[in-house]
């Protein structure tokens, strides 16, 4: 056991180690791997504690100085690359909002108001549940899109600890996933809400479709019902 080889080498802040260590086991076990297989991945404990002695350690040189600079000039292009992420995440929330409004003005009647084009309600009603569904597909994506862009930076620092660490001979942690971790429950729930969002939406804007067509009597229901050209609120 790792938590025995750190206590027999006498090493500090075990706590934080096993820790660390501990957090590892919980992602891994999430994503389904068996403890025997992550302490496969992981390797021998004593192998393990023996990086963490400082004793017969070689002394770190310059290589901790080239890895900062190194990491340094990352970090630039990893917080441009992060704020692209979180604008994408500002845009699909504006696309959530937006799609649950536009079935608000459809399934109630509006579609002859200022926001949606004009058809008739039973078409409206139909290409409304569509949209509701895109709203619950896309509430869901920026769940998952929130937890991602809250466990990019924790990750990102784990690498570039490890990073520096192994320029300067140091002991490295177990890598930090950025993959969004949810309860198996959680997840499951999220997965089925959207399959079952997905597949609403697909049938329905297929079904309105069709639907308009036949009441509009011609294939291309948006010249009949004078949408070319059409201008919200006139």
């Amino acid at each position: 056991m790792l938590e025995s080889e750190l206590k027999k080498r006498r090493i500090g802040e075990r706590e934080e180690i096993l820790a660390e260590y501990e957090q590892h086991f919980a992602f891994q076990r999430a994503d389904g791997f068996s403890q025997e297989e992550i302490c496969a991945r992981l390797g021998d404990p004593a192998q393990l504690a023996a990086q963490f002695d400082a004793e017969g350690r070689a002394p770190a040189g310059g290589g901790k100085t080239a890895a900062r600079a190194g990491i340094y000039a990352l970090s630039v292009l990893a917080l441009a690359l992060y704020l692209v992420l979180a604008a994408c995440g500002v845009a699909m929330l504006a696309l959530c909002a937006a799609s649950a409004a536009l079935a608000v003005c459809l399934l109630g009647g509006l579609s002859a108001g200022a926001l949606t084009p004009p058809m008739p309600y039973g078409c409206a009603a139909v290409f409304g549940v569509a949209l509701a569904a895109l709203s619950v597909l896309v509430a869901v994506g920026c769940v998952y899109f929130a937890a991602l862009l809250w466990r990019l930076p924790r990750a990102y620092g784990r690498f570039c600890r490890n990073a520096i660490a192994a320029a300067g001979g140091e002991p490295m942690l177990p890598t930090d996933p950025a993959t969004p971790r949810f309860a198996p429950g959680r997840a499951r729930r999220m997965r089925t809400v959207a399959l079952v969002a997905f597949g609403t939406f697909v049938g329905f804007s297929l079904l309105g479709m069709a639907v308009a067509m036949l009441c509009a009597g011609a294939l291309p229901f948006w010249h009949a019902w004078g949408w070319f050209g059409y201008t919200a609120g006139v």
